[in-house]
């Protein structure tokens, strides 16, 4: 299967076999083109290679319209046929389908052997992508580019650059960057285009902000100036997480209501950044961001502000665990705009910090895309364990109607941690299922203990012994072939893994041997692993503690 799953395809007579190791051959339209984004997404590129790519571009508008009946710049489709060497036609339109249909060629080739002659693919959502919006120190620059780069692989388009802890986008907001930090965020401009996602630079400016004053609304475009001026065509301007009451007497005095100031501030921005450049676009984040969409905060700004502006909206809650297609129609009848979705998961700041959101997402409906304007995921502060996660996320939003959870995990842990590693450190990730999408946590190890106990109760210890030890073994051993840097970022997890292990163990030992020594060892070893923070097994582990030692 390659992911994210494609939406049509033919079979082949018989399977198109590919070589150990891929070097594409670049040839027909948009050979150049090929060629370079080879470059960008580090596949081998050379006149001699033993894959041919072979471009077809056409200016056709059946090529542009998705099953929603919405324009798409991204629909591709691949002709894949064995001849002298394996040869992959390309046929597209514009350059992101040809992103697109690139990195499914590469996923086509490393499959070695492949069995559809024909793919025709384009996404469910419009927008779709990942936003560097938690509490907590921001990610490194060379984080930003491997997610970037993963992402816009894996057929994601946008990536919102709003972190809390940047002093620039928050704290900071009238102030324009210095030298050294707007070449940061120049680079990050710049790699978003190498790799065709859109750049959404978001500010915050309502911890101070007037908006009936004139001097700061000139300060604030000042420096969407400034960033416009290095290539940012996308901006975001969040409100949220801030106080509900209009904090300057002058407010008082120009606004009857919270509501009325941010109808003003915000299509004030969205006038200016028009004037500034058509092409500008504008996403905002309201101060009540979640719900039912009938509040009286959300209608009368939704219906007050400029259709084209795109609101954000997290759900019913901050986390949800579900997304409805019935609560975005109520949110579109309510405020006039189809909501863009801030997805709160796999984000594991403030009080989740004890939880790490490992699991496929779940919970958002198939059809959420008829209903909304995109979903971007807000994403955790550890990068590398977040891409198993986001790339869940990627694959429902490419292609909703054959999401598969447990097909997409297995691949994304195995696409981050390496081949052939999916059934070893599955007993790793199985506890660290604990989020909002409230999915079944600790499946493995409840499928254990609860034959364990059978066997006890039947009388077969001995077994029982075996069964445990044998699970035991597995679970110790599965963080072995973590890799070095899943390792580093997961070591507070390690430690509560560690800790359990150290308590199965000693479970073995007493029901190997019923004695007051390995008895004590137990109730030790229980007492240290429930008094570490994390947040791991389920209570399938504290009720066969309790049930061993009764």
């Amino acid at each position: 299967m390659i992911f994210p799953n494609v939406k049509k395809k033919h079979l082949a007579e018989n399977s198109i076999v590919f070589p150990e190791k891929t070097v594409f051959e670049a040839c027909g339209d948009g050979a150049d083109d090929i060629k370079r984004l080879c470059g960008v997404y580090g596949y081998e590129v050379s006149p001699g290679g033993n894959v041919r790519l072979r471009g077809k571009r056409v200016f056709n508008k059946g090529m542009l319209v998705n099953e929603n009946g919405a324009f798409t710049d991204e629909r591709y489709a691949l002709e894949i046929a064995q001849g002298d060497i394996p040869e992959i036609t390309i046929t597209y339109c514009f350059e992101r389908a040809l992103r697109h249909a690139l990195n499914t060629a590469k996923r086509i080739a490393d499959s070695k052997a492949f069995e559809y002659e024909y793919i025709e693919d384009y996404p469910s959502f419009t927008k779709r992508g990942f936003i560097e919006g938690f509490y907590g120190k921001p990610w490194e620059q060379q984080e930003r580019f491997s997610v970037m780069r993963l992402m816009s692989q894996h057929h994601m388009n946008t990536y919102f650059y709003a972190p809390k802890y940047d002093p620039y986008h928050r704290e900071r907001w009238q102030d324009r960057y210095d030298g050294k930090s707007l070449e940061k965020l120049s680079a990050l401009v710049k790699k978003a285009n190498e790799l065709g996602l859109d750049f959404v630079w978001c500010i915050a400016p309502g911890l101070t902000v007037q908006y009936s004053g004139q001097e700061q609304f000139f300060l604030l475009m000042d420096k969407l100036k400034q960033v416009y001026d290095i290539g940012v065509r996308h901006f975001g301007v969040l409100l949220d997480d801030i106080s509900p009451a209009l904090q300057y007497e002058n407010d008082r005095i120009a606004f009857d209501s919270l509501e009325q100031a941010h109808i003003c501030y915000i299509n004030n921005i969205y006038r200016a950044l028009k004037q500034l450049d058509s092409e500008n676009t504008l996403v905002f984040c309201p101060f009540q961001y979640h719900g039912t969409g009938r509040e009286a905060y959300i209608s009368q700004v939704g219906s007050g502000l400029k259709r084209e502006i795109d609101i954000f909206w997290t759900g019913r809650n901050i986390c949800s665990q579900e997304l409805t297609c019935a609560e975005a129609v109520t949110f579109f009848e309510n405020t006039g705009h189809t909501p863009l979705y801030w997805d709160n998961y796999p984000v594991n700041d403030a009080e989740m910090v004890n939880e790490m959101h490992i699991s496929p997402v779940i919970g958002r409906e198939k059809e959420l895309s008829r209903y909304s304007s995109g979903l971007i995921a807000n994403c955790m502060p550890y990068a590398e364990a977040g891409k198993i996660p986001l790339i869940t996320v990627a694959d429902y939003l490419w292609n909703s109607g054959a999401y598969s959870p447990k097909e997409s995990f297995e691949y994304a842990c195995e696409e981050i941690n390496g081949k052939g590693t999916y059934r070893s450190i599955s007993y790793f990730t199985d506890n660290l299922f604990f989020s909002c999408l409230k999915d079944d946590n600790s499946v493995i190890m409840n499928e254990c203990l609860y034959r364990v106990q059978f066997d006890i109760r039947t009388g077969k210890k001995q077994q029982a012994a075996a069964e445990l030890k044998t699970y035991t073994d597995r679970f110790c051993k599965s963080t072995n072939t973590l890799s070095p840097v899943l390792q580093r970022e997961l070591s507070f997890w390690l430690e509560k893994h560690s800790l359990c292990a150290d308590l199965l163990i000693k479970a073995v030992r007493y029901l190997e041997e019923e004695t007051e020594e390995n008895r004590k060892a137990v109730e030790t070893a229980a007492k240290k692993y429930n008094m570490h923070p994390a947040r791991h097994a389920d209570f399938c582990l504290q009720e066969f503690i309790d049930f061993l030692l009764k």
